[in-house]
């Protein structure tokens, strides 16, 4: 669960909460706006949502999942993080 603890992930998750009472009670137009306002902090601090590909070169130096194998990241795109 290093993750988890990732100071992105730990910002990502406080501006979640903070906006969940308000998305829980509108309009789904507005739920995409709360979607669209946070995806857009994120990215305007140069955050990125990543997922990880498993067999591929890793993008950090020896990085390895627990069998060895070596671990890539890839952005997901605004389109899925919202």
């Amino acid at each position: 669960a290093l993750a988890l603890k990732h100071p992105g992930n730990v910002v990502h998750r406080k501006m979640v909460h903070e906006n969940k009472v308000l998305y829980a009670t509108c309009f789904k137009t507005d739920k995409i706006r709360i979607s669209r306002k946070i995806v857009g902090s994120i990215r305007g601090v140069k955050g990125r949502f990543l997922v990880q590909e498993n067999g591929k070169a890793s993008s950090f130096a020896g990085e390895k999942d627990a069998n060895g194998n070596p671990i890539i990241w890839r952005d997901i795109g605004d389109k899925k993080a919202i």
